[in-house]
């Protein structure tokens, strides 16, 4: 098998269950997954890179890294997930698969839209990629994908109110005097 598989790729963000099931059999699909992931994580950075006037390059080696930690975090927690609910994959079968499934993240390049698009894509794929390669029904791998946006979105939304309340705070000692000492 090749490190990359176009035919492949296609097959996975058209929602090819069958596809998956082959990517978690596959014993090169590991190295194939993680070249998606990256070619995905690259092509969606690029207009970063462009609208940072080139300095955006200096970040592209730590985001890619980044990205690669989050898809293995992010699939370990989906994996656990999958595992309560009657998932019968193992962890690095599920991991293949998922790394097919962050191919639509790749529109990321288009302005606006193209990360919002890309991301329920990708949504759909990880679904996809759960029901099949641990063998779950729609219900159960929607919630399986779901719980941990759901919590990354709770935890987003905790950090942007705590830093309203720590700059409101600020806000409320300007102006007080304070005895520094001298």
């Amino acid at each position: 098998m090749p490190l990359f598989d176009i035919e492949r790729i296609k097959r996975a963000v058209s929602l090819d269950e069958k596809v998956y099931a082959e990517i978690a059999k596959d014993k090169e699909g590991l190295n194939q997954a993680v070249v998606v992931v990256l070619l995905a994580a690259t092509i969606s950075q690029i207009l970063s890179i462009v609208l940072s006037g080139g300095f955006g390059i200096l970040f592209l080696i730590p985001a890619l890294v980044f990205i690669l930690a989050v898809w293995v975090i992010g699939t370990g927690i989906m994996h656990i997930l999958a595992k309560l609910l009657g998932g019968k994959a193992q962890f690095m079968d599920y991991l293949k698969a998922t790394g097919f499934g962050y191919a639509p993240s790749a529109l990321g390049i288009i302005p606006i839209i193209g990360s919002l698009i890309g991301g329920l894509w990708s949504f759909a794929c990880y679904v996809i990629a759960t029901k099949t390669v641990h063998q779950l029904s729609t219900g159960k791998a929607i919630i399986v994908v779901l719980v941990p946006v759901a919590i990354l979105i709770a935890l987003i939304v905790f950090v942007v109110i705590a830093m309203l309340a720590t700059f409101g705070m600020g806000g409320a000692f300007a102006g007080m005097p304070f005895d520094t000492g001298y």
